[in-house]
Formats: C-alpha cells, sequence, structure tokens
C-alpha cells in the first residue's frame, strides 16, 4: 500500500535484525511520510470555525434566541432576537 500511495520502494527480503547505531531505513520512511503530511495538511490549510451571531431585528432569520428575546422583547415591539 504504501508503494501504491506514496511512491516508495520497499523490499520483501527478510533481513536477521541488528542493533546499529547507523540510521534504519523505516526511520527514513516514517520521516519521508510525516514530512508529506505536513504538506497535504498545509495545502489544506486550518479548519474553518464557525461564528454565531446575534441580532435584534423585524425580520426572523433563524433561530429564536430565547433568553435574548425574554429580557429585550417584553413588550413586543415588532423586534424578535435571534442568534445564526
Amino acid at each position: 500500500m504504501l508503494n501504491f500511495l506514496n511512491n516508495i520502494c520497499i523490499d520483501t527480503a527478510q533481513t536477521a535484525a541488528e542493533k546499529k547505531n547507523e540510521a534504519n531505513t523505516f526511520q527514513h520512511i516514517l520521516c519521508y511520510l510525516f514530512i508529506h503530511a505536513l504538506e497535504r495538511a498545509s495545502t489544506l490549510g486550518l479548519p474553518k470555525a464557525y461564528q454565531q451571531k446575534q441580532q435584534h431585528d423585524y425580520k426572523m432569520r433563524s433561530a429564536l434566541d430565547m433568553k435574548a428575546h425574554i429580557k429585550q422583547d417584553i413588550p413586543f415591539m415588532g423586534k424578535i432576537s435571534i442568534q445564526y
């Protein structure tokens, strides 16, 4: 799967495990995949954050803000407190 997605050639030959101070080929693969994931994340950008707006208007746009409606709109003068 790594070969297909990231153009990495991995040899499937079995080798005896040895502990060395030299860099491991799998460390190079992990470093490459990490850098590749960072590049992909930088192209996508930051996630979007939604903003909640409260408005006191004559039109009903979205959800009625009951807390603000009770505080501001009693007695009713035609304006509605909404939140979208």
